[in-house]
């Protein structure tokens, strides 16, 4: 996925995804547990984790995650990051049925603070290069990669422009808020 970080005053331990049945048995990628970005899975008392470089916090990331055999991995913005054959646990073995974004199983764990786009999940792990193909991915002719760090570029009022268009390629006459594609980029309306 695609992510602004906005809320690393608002506490450790926010959700990307949390997949699980309950608390106890789920997988879960946190951008902060406090020290680092922190990719878990559980099940019954039973915890495994790796540990990435904290997420940036106010910054456009890519993040990827990918479980294959005996190895996990993290890229962040296409780059290897982090990665352990040491995890034994796989999503399998605790059978989730619940898929949250931005939320966790434990209704009492903050929510995300962050804008996600372009959520994607496979059922098979990504090689490197297709990591970096779906970061790359053309969205209605637009990069993602085109999205920029700074502030004043990714809001605004669209009052100036003649023409947006919705993430599906269709032309929105004035959207309050969301992501649209304006003057080839996509662009966060608040």
């Amino acid at each position: 996925c695609w992510i602004n970080w906005t809320g690393a005053s608002a506490g450790a331990g926010q959700r990307i995804f949390d997949f699980g049945t309950d608390p106890d048995n789920c997988l879960y990628l946190t951008p902060s547990d406090g020290n680092h970005m922190r990719f878990v899975i559980c099940q019954g008392g039973e915890e495994q984790s790796l540990l990435a470089p904290k997420l940036s916090a106010l910054k456009l990331r890519h993040v990827a995650l990918t479980i294959a055999g005996d190895s996990v991995k993290i890229y962040v913005d296409g780059e290897h990051v982090a990665a352990t054959a040491d995890i034994t646990l796989r999503p399998s073995d605790i059978r989730p049925v619940l898929g949250y974004f931005g939320r966790a199983q434990r209704s009492t764990q903050a929510l995300l603070k962050a804008y996600l786009d372009d959520v994607r999940v496979f059922n098979y792990a990504l090689t490197p290069d297709e990591i970096t193909a779906v970061m790359n991915d053309v969205v209605t002719g637009i990069r993602p990669s085109s999205f920029s760090d700074d502030e004043s570029s990714i809001t605004g009022s669209l009052s100036s422009v003649a023409f947006s268009f919705d993430l599906c390629g269709r032309p929105v006459a004035a959207p309050s808020k969301g992501i649209v594609v304006r003057n080839g980029r996509k662009v966060l309306i608040r």
